[in-house]
């Protein structure tokens, strides 16, 4: 195979590989949001009780719901992380490999994953270690029956629920 064919497969291999890494991070990030949907809905009509948090006097539904949705979002950011490695490996090889920069398709792709990065960085490093933080506090307080600090272990969760659903929306739309 010659020089300039051998380059051009391995520019497919890596658009390829660059456009599947961003449509599983996509996907993680799609499905952990609607997946929250869907097991916060059924656990309230399932309305479980819970021995182990039987001195806690909030929604047990809502308990067990979070403890499974952290599962889930645990999931998606093993995914998230594993993708972004790839999309930025693969971007760095597409601009080695020639990718102009000066077109317009070349500076958005680069400035559209660098806007990602940014986003995913701040959620899997900054506010999502902060929202576990307190997730575990109100877990092991509503366990317990401690509801004051389970409560504001939980109100301070719910103060970044909506940061957090803009910055996995922002994820999801650059």
């Amino acid at each position: 195979m010659a020089p300039a064919a051998r380059s051009s497969v391995l520019i497919r291999l890596v658009d390829t590989l660059h456009l599947t890494a961003l449509g599983v991070w996509l996907g993680a990030v799609v499905m952990a949001g609607a997946t929250a949907g869907v097991v916060f809905t059924r656990l309230r009509e399932l309305d479980p009780s819970l021995p182990d948090y039987a001195d806690y006097a909030g929604s047990p539904a809502d308990l067990a719901a979070g403890v499974v949705q952290n599962s889930v979002f645990f999931a998606a950011d093993v995914v998230q992380f594993a993708a972004a490695a790839i999309a930025l490996a693969t971007i760095i090889a597409s601009l080695l490999l020639g990718l102009p920069l000066r077109s317009w398709s070349g500076a958005l792709r680069v400035i559209g994953l660098g806007a990602t990065l940014g986003l995913a960085s701040y959620w899997l490093m900054v506010l999502g270690p902060q929202m576990q933080t307190d997730l575990n506090t109100y877990w092991s307080a509503a366990q317990t029956g401690d509801q004051a600090t389970a409560d504001a272990a939980l109100a301070a969760f719910d103060t970044q629920h909506a940061t957090a659903r803009t910055t996995l929306t922002g994820i999801a739309a650059s």
